[in-house]
Formats: C-alpha cells, sequence, structure tokens
C-alpha cells in the first residue's frame, strides 16, 4: 500500500468524502444497494465490484450525474446529495471519462485548452487564444508528461497517453478530489509506468485525494497506489452491496 502504515499522512485526516447509505434510485431493480465509507483528505481509495454496472452507478451518483435514491454525499462536511454535478466540480470533486469521449479530430492541446477554457467559464476561441490560459494549458501538457504530443491528434495517442490526457482534462478544474474511472484497464503493463506514476503525484506532489475503480483483474495493479479499497459486492447481475 502507499502509505507504510496503510493509512493517509498524518497531517491529512479530515473528512474530505462521506458517503452514507447512497444507493441507486428505485426503478424496479437495485442497481446499487447502500453503499457507506469515508475518505480522509490525502487518501488513495480504490473501489472494486465484479459488476461494473454497480461501479458506474455509484461513479454517476458520486459526481451529481444521476441522483441518489437513498443516502447522503458530503464534501468536506457539507451535504452535497442534491447538488447538480457542476456545482460538485466548483467544490472541487471531479472525475475523469473513458476515451471514448475524446474528440478524434482534435489535437491533444486542444482538447485540454477546451477543458482550461471551460473551467475559467470562458468561450473556446480556437484562434485567438487568452495567453492565461494558453499557460494552464501548457503547464497540464507538461504534467501529465504530454508536451511533445502537444499537436499529436488525440485519435495517434496509446492507450496510456490517452489515460494521461483524461486526467490533464479533469486537472483543469483543479480539483482537490479525483475520481479516476478505471484508470489502468486496457493499459498494458509495460506502457503503465508514466501513467502510475502520474497518478501516484496526485497524492504525493499535489496534496490530492484520489477515489480509482478497478475491475477486479485490475484491483492487483492498483494496489501499490492504494491505502486501501472498498469492496462492491453484487448479490446477484441486477442487485448489489457494498461494504
Amino acid at each position: 500500500m502507499a502509505g507504510s502504515d496503510g493509512t493517509a499522512p498524518a497531517t491529512a485526516r479530515r473528512t474530505a468524502l462521506r458517503v452514507t447509505g447512497l444507493s441507486w434510485p428505485d426503478s424496479g431493480a437495485s442497481v446499487l444497494e447502500p453503499v457507506t465509507f469515508d475518505v480522509v483528505a490525502g487518501e488513495v481509495v480504490t473501489l472494486v465490484a465484479p459488476d461494473r454496472t454497480t461501479v458506474v452507478a455509484l461513479l454517476l451518483l458520486l459526481s451529481g450525474i444521476a441522483v441518489a435514491g437513498t443516502g447522503t454525499i458530503e464534501l468536506d462536511g457539507v451535504d452535497v446529495t442534491a447538488e447538480p454535478a457542476y456545482q460538485r466540480v466548483r467544490r472541487g470533486l471531479v472525475r475523469s471519462y473513458p476515451l471514448r469521449t475524446l474528440w478524434v479530430g482534435m489535437t491533444v492541446e486542444d482538447h485540454v485548452r477546451v477543458a482550461v477554457q471551460a473551467a475559467q467559464e470562458a468561450a473556446w476561441r480556437p484562434w485567438r487564444g487568452d495567453p492565461a490560459h494558453q499557460a494552464v494549458t501548457d503547464h497540464l501538457l507538461a504534467r501529465t508528461g504530454l508536451a511533445g504530443r502537444a499537436t499529436t491528434p488525440s485519435s495517434h495517442l496509446s492507450p496510456d497517453e490517452q489515460k494521461r490526457l483524461e486526467v490533464a482534462i479533469m486537472l483543469a478544474d483543479n480539483p482537490s478530489i479525483v475520481l479516476l474511472d478505471d484508470p489502468l484497464t486496457g493499459v498494458p503493463h509495460d506502457e503503465a509506468e508514466k501513467l502510475i506514476a502520474l497518478i501516484r503525484s496526485l497524492r504525493d506532489e499535489d496534496g490530492r485525494t484520489v477515489l480509482m475503480t478497478a475491475p477486479p483483474e485490475c484491483a492487483d495493479r492498483l494496489e501499490p497506489l492504494s491505502d486501501r479499497a472498498v469492496a462492491l459486492r453484487c448479490r446477484h447481475p441486477e442487485h448489489g452491496s457494498a461494504t
């Protein structure tokens, strides 16, 4: 585990995220049974489930895209259960999105610049960019090891590079809590070194709180990065419970 004693640093013991009895809205089938867990600031936690549907449901609830059926979500002690996704982003909770959401005709730099301008609530002007936005874009490209790929179309990136681009886009919002959706899935073992180092640095260098989802087959790859894991257990194909 990342911490020498399996815990987050002693200087970061406040609760950054508290999830209590959180479940999917009642729709005739229980996608997610009540989930309860706390994450302290600076901790790295992996969410593991045999059923991808259960993980997706939890991500949708945490990020505010879906409304919870029961339970509460607190960020730094504030109940955000009823808040929409954009408000949670403003509070510092940001999630990554899968590669398929990247616009294949755009370059790496374009993707990051759009994210930076969106974070600053500015309209995208590709030929009249704000120097301040460009400076942040350049910083994020360097931060994620993609400066040398700035003019490359996103469709030409390797799986490792695409995942790092996802992180760069997410960091445009300067989150304090990051939700990484299956960060190592699809990345070959021999290409994951830079991505693993980047994920580790989100906590060790930036001081961010990190939650990662993983299917069982990738959980062992995330174990060295994690302080602990939360196991999401499915009772049968359409029902899940968490411990």
